[in-house]
């Protein structure tokens, strides 16, 4: 067996190599999150809803105002609801 030490080299730069391809191809995703609040008051908007049109996710605040949605990176345009407002 000849030159068995650049053998396994090759094996290891193929596995690396498999390895980084494989993990490029999931989109990196971000949170976002954060409190919904009135403008005016401050008050904490509980089951406000954060909502991304173009991929269909979001989010409802709980009883804190607070919500957390995760989307993939890009540029998003979310709507915030809630009722009364």
């Amino acid at each position: 067996m000849p030159y068995p030490s650049l053998r396994l080299s090759f094996v290891c730069l193929a596995l690396w190599l498999a390895l980084v391809f494989a993990g490029g191809a999931r989109a990196q995703e971000y949170t976002l999150s954060g409190n919904v609040t009135d403008a005016a008051t401050g008050e904490m908007l509980l089951g406000a809803t954060v909502y991304d049109p173009a991929s269909g996710k979001g989010s409802a605040a709980n009883a804190y105002g607070f919500y957390s949605v995760t989307l993939p990176a890009g540029v998003y345009f979310l709507t915030v609801r809630s009722v009364g407002y």
